[in-house]
């Protein structure tokens, strides 16, 4: 029987007003990311300062990586697994709910079944979250847990075959590194950790969503 308190322990409690605090601040970042985000695809990309076209955020803000990371930070940095569930829930619903009204109420353009998909993955957002909070704990389900996340970013962020691996973009690669930084170990577990996730990465990629 696996007892997951001697993997992460919850941090000391927190006064409600904090943790209300912490949450609403999800809810409003998610709804202002999902607002930008619909705004910057229905823009041309010569509309957009040289460094933002660069970057080529519509696109980076239309794939799974970035956001996957954001729940990734909120999920780790939360004090406990039942907050990390909720905070990162109310992330995606603000950020699904604020891309869906824009694209609805501005763009002149609802697309029923995409939505249907963002709010299914948002009720099931909490799931991943607290395996998320657990995987920035010790011991080795923790650095499993670190793996697994590992293959699915690089899943989602780099173009690759059995000879090549190419980062998307530069952005998608920072999206990359930042996830290590964020799920940070012991050197040789962080070692493991990232060869482990790309090796993973490259077995299952028939069997992950966001195979690119």
């Amino acid at each position: 029987m696996i007892h997951f308190s001697s993997i992460r322990a919850s941090g000391p409690p927190q006064p409600l007003s904090a943790r209300i605090f912490r949450t609403l601040l999800a809810l409003l970042l998610g709804a202002g990311l999902g607002a930008l985000a619909k705004a910057l695809d229905g823009l041309p990309s010569n509309a957009l300062p040289f460094l933002l076209e660069r970057l080529d955020l519509r696109n980076v803000f239309s794939r799974a990586g970035i956001w996957a990371l954001i729940g990734l930070i909120l999920s780790v940095y939360a004090s406990s697994p039942r907050r990390a569930a909720l905070n990162v829930f109310a992330f995606f619903a603000g950020m699904t709910t604020a891309y869906y009204l824009y694209s609805a109420l501005i763009a002149g353009f609802f697309p029923a079944r995409y939505a249907m998909i963002w709010f299914g993955l948002t009720l099931l957002s909490p799931i991943p979250a607290v395996l998320c909070w657990f995987a920035a704990g010790r011991g080795r389900i923790a650095l499993a847990l670190s793996t697994l996340i590992v293959a699915t970013l690089f899943d989602m962020t780099f173009s690759f075959g059995w000879f090549y691996a190419d980062a998307v973009s530069p952005v998608e690669a920072a999206v990359f590194i930042a996830a290590l930084v964020v799920l940070r170990k012991k050197p040789l577990e962080m070692l493991i950790m990232t060869l482990g996730g790309c090796a993973l990465a490259f077995v299952a990629a028939p069997l992950l969503p966001f195979r690119l």
